[in-house]
């Protein structure tokens, strides 16, 4: 469905609690069909910060860039409740780590074998970190 950068913020904020806020520090990408992403380097790795709209595409999208700059894990925070995130990439739970700041999940990705984390950085935020595989799988 296509939508305006301005719609797509709009609905960033009525998802969820922590309202868009433009970060300079992040370069913004955007298209009318999959919405928009912010997303930077570290030196370290490709980290999405802000995104509303088609999740798989902008993995995919920081995959890319990752790959380009020989990186072999990417990056995102996650603001909403993270076990439906979890699923909607297509990860599997392996094992669960209980922390002061709540659940640590390891998972690996059902269709490529890519390892990934999710970890709780409080107020229900998530930093989560994948593998990035050496090519398209």
């Amino acid at each position: 469905m296509s939508k305006t950068f301005e719609q797509w913020v709009e609905l960033y904020n009525q998802k969820n609690w922590d309202k868009f806020k433009r970060d300079e520090r992040f370069e913004i990408f955007y298209t009318p069909e999959k919405g928009f992403a912010e997303i930077g380097d570290t030196g370290k790795m490709i980290v999405v910060n802000q995104m509303c709209g088609e999740f798989k595409f902008w993995r995919d999208v920081a995959e890319k860039a990752s790959r380009a700059s020989g990186y072999k894990v990417a990056g995102t925070i996650c603001i909403r409740p993270i076990l439906p995130y979890i699923r909607l990439a297509d990860f599997q739970i392996n094992r669960i780590e209980e922390t002061k700041l709540g659940n640590r999940y390891f998972c690996t990705d059902k269709h490529t074998g890519q390892k990934g984390q999710a970890s709780p950085a409080g107020k229900g935020t998530y930093f989560i970190t994948w593998e990035v595989t050496a090519d398209d799988v």
